[in-house]
C-alpha cells in the first residue's frame, strides 16, 4: 500500500497542512483502525470546505475505484465504483434510453462524493438529491467489514452514510436507479429580472425540468438572469471536455474585475435561447474553472444556505448589506429551488425552499460576517451547507441540524474510537466521544 506525505489544499483554499495519501487497492484487507492517527476518504476534492481531508492524519483517495461494474438497461439500474466520476456516469448511460437524475455542480465530481454530500443540481424541484435514487452501497468499515447499506438493508447506516460527509466508512460502489431519457438535448432560455421582480417567487413559481438564477455583484441589488431549460427531442453534440484548472493563483478578485465579468454574462445572455447539451448545461460552470484562481493564494470561502421560498429575497439581501456594511464582496452567486422531496440523509442538506451559494474572497472580518449572517439563517428556519462550510461553529450546527445526535448515535456504533476523522468534523466537533 503506497503512500505519501503532501501538502493539500481544498478547491478553495491553499490550506498549511500536510497528510498522508493513501490510493484505496483492491487488495486493502487490512482494518482501517491498524492505521496510525486518523482517517478520511477523499474523491475528486472538489468541496469547498475541510470534510475531505484531515490535518496530521491519512487521506484514502479513490484509487482503483472506478468503473461501470453493471448495468441492468431493462430495469434501469446501473451499478459503480464510488471513484467513477459523474461525467463517466452520464457517458455510460448516453444513449441507452436511461438518464442520471441529479448532476451536481462539477461534472468531475465522484459517485462516493456526490453520496457523501448528497449532492443536489438544477432540477432538485422534480428529482431531488443524489441520496433519493441510491438504492444501495457498500462501505468499507473501520473493523475492515464491507457492509451493504440501503433503506431495507442496515438502513441506520444508510442513512447516517448519505450526506455523512465521508465519516461513517469508505464508499466503495453504489447502485443507482435511473429515470427515463427523453433526449440529451435542453432548451436554455434567459429571463433578466430586477429586485422588484423577486427571484425566490421567480424560482418558485416557474415549473421547468431545470433552472437556476444568476445573480450580479453585488448581490443586495437581487438582480441577474432567471435561466430555465426543458428536454428537446433533437441531437445536440456535446462541447469539448474543459481543461482542468492551471496551478497559477493571481489576485484579480477585485470588484473592478469580477464585476465586469457578471455584466459581461448579464448582456451576452440577457437573449439567450439556445439548445444544448444537458451535460454542457448543468457543469457550465467547469468551463470556467480559472475562476477560482483569480482569488489569489488565499483563496475564497464558498458559502451556501437554504431558506423557504417566501423569505428567501429578503435574505439575500440581508447577506448582501452585510456584506457591504463590511467592505466585503461576492461573487459567482448562484440560486436554485429546491423541491419537497425528503432527502435519505440524516445530514442532508436540501429542504424544500430556495437556496443561494456565493464566493467571498478570504480576508479580515469574513468569518464574523458569515457566522453572523448564520444566526440569521437559523431564525428563519433554515441551514447552511456542510459541505462547503468553513464558518459555521458547533452550536450552530446542533440547531440546525436536529438530527445530529441521532446521527451521533449511528456513526459511533460503527466507528466507536473516532477513528475516521476530518478537519470540519474536528472543528465541529461530530464525533465527541
Amino acid at each position: 500500500m503506497a503512500d505519501i506525505q503532501v501538502p493539500i489544499a481544498s478547491w478553495s483554499h491553499l490550506l498549511p497542512t500536510r497528510t498522508r495519501l493513501v490510493p484505496y487497492n483492491r487488495a486493502m484487507t487490512a482494518a482501517l483502525d491498524q492505521l496510525a492517527g486518523p482517517v478520511i476518504f477523499r474523491g475528486a476534492g472538489r468541496s469547498f470546505g475541510d470534510c475531505a481531508y484531515v490535518s496530521n492524519g491519512t487521506t484514502i483517495t479513490s484509487g482503483e475505484l472506478h468503473g461501470i461494474l453493471d448495468f441492468d438497461r431493462s430495469a434501469g439500474v446501473i451499478e459503480c465504483a464510488s471513484g467513477t466520476s459523474l461525467l463517466a456516469l452520464h457517458l455510460a448511460v448516453s444513449g441507452s434510453g436511461w438518464a442520471v437524475p441529479v448532476y451536481g455542480g462539477t461534472r468531475w465530481a465522484t459517485v462516493g462524493g456526490a453520496i457523501g454530500n448528497d449532492i443536489h443540481g438544477k432540477n432538485h424541484a422534480r428529482r431531488g438529491s443524489f441520496g433519493n435514487h441510491v438504492l444501495g452501497l457498500t462501505l468499507l468499515t473501520v473493523d475492515g467489514s464491507l457492509v451493504t447499506a440501503s433503506p431495507d438493508s442496515h438502513p441506520d447506516l444508510f442513512a447516517a452514510t448519505v450526506g455523512g460527509i465521508g465519516l461513517t466508512g469508505l464508499i466503495t460502489s453504489a447502485r443507482l436507479r435511473l429515470v427515463p431519457a427523453v433526449s440529451d438535448t435542453v432548451r436554455v432560455r434567459a429571463v433578466p429580472f430586477t429586485r422588484t421582480a423577486g427571484l425566490g417567487r421567480l424560482l418558485e413559481q416557474t415549473d421547468c425540468g431545470y433552472q437556476f438564477g444568476w445573480l450580479r455583484h453585488p448581490c443586495q441589488q437581487a438582480c441577474g438572469l432567471h435561466y430555465r431549460a426543458e428536454h428537446v427531442a433533437v441531437d445536440r453534440p456535446r462541447d469539448r471536455d474543459p481543461r482542468r484548472r492551471g496551478a497559477l493563483r493571481v489576485n484579480l478578485a477585485t470588484p473592478v474585475v469580477l464585476g465586469s465579468l457578471d455584466r459581461l454574462r448579464h448582456l451576452a445572455h440577457r437573449r439567450l435561447d439556445r439548445t444544448m447539451h444537458v451535460i454542457d448545461l448543468n457543469y457550465w460552470g467547469d468551463r470556467f474553472e480559472f475562476r477560482s484562481n483569480l482569488f489569489g493564494r488565499r483563496g475564497f470561502h464558498e458559502y451556501q444556505f437554504t431558506v423557504a421560498a417566501e423569505v428567501f429575497d429578503e435574505a439575500v439581501r440581508t447577506l448582501g448589506g452585510m456584506l457591504a456594511g463590511a467592505g466585503l464582496h461576492s461573487y459567482f452567486t448562484v440560486a436554485k429551488r429546491l423541491g419537497g422531496q425528503r432527502p435519505p440523509g440524516l445530514l442532508s442538506f436540501p429542504r424544500e425552499g430556495c437556496t443561494l451559494s456565493t464566493q467571498i474572497p478570504d480576508g479580515p472580518g469574513v468569518l464574523g460576517v458569515l457566522r453572523s449572517f448564520t444566526e440569521i439563517v437559523i431564525d428563519l428556519g433554515g441551514r447552511v451547507y456542510l459541505a462547503k462550510d468553513s464558518c459555521v461553529t458547533k452550536n450552530q450546527l446542533e440547531r440546525m441540524y436536529p438530527e445530529i445526535d441521532r446521527w451521533r448515535g449511528i456513526v459511533e456504533r460503527y466507528d466507536p474510537k473516532g477513528l475516521i476523522q476530518s478537519d470540519l468534523a474536528r472543528r465541529l466537533d461530530l464525533k465527541p466521544w
